[in-house]
């Protein structure tokens, strides 16, 4: 896999910071207050978790691309899991 177009690798993501990186700098879209599996909140598994390679984890106002490449569906359009 290829986060960020042909020049880095899911190895270079994880050394950006990972995940928990990525997540924090879209904190502001998302609800910090949901539990997940271990019981803590999004907002306490993410706190501190920094970028450590903007390169790689690119800011939100400077993308890759100008549209994403990522499309979700919910509701009757979504298929159902069999």
């Amino acid at each position: 896999m290829r986060p960020s177009g042909d020049k880095y690798l899911m190895e270079d993501f994880f050394y950006a910071g990972g995940l928990r990186a990525l997540l924090f700098s879209l904190k502001d879209l998302l609800d910090l207050t949901a539990r997940t599996v271990n019981g803590r909140t999004l907002g306490e598994n993410i706190e501190g978790a920094r970028v450590w390679n903007p390169d790689v984890i690119l800011p939100r106002d400077k993308p890759l691309k100008k549209s994403g490449g990522i499309v979700m569906l919910r509701g009757s359009s979504r298929p159902t899991a069999r």
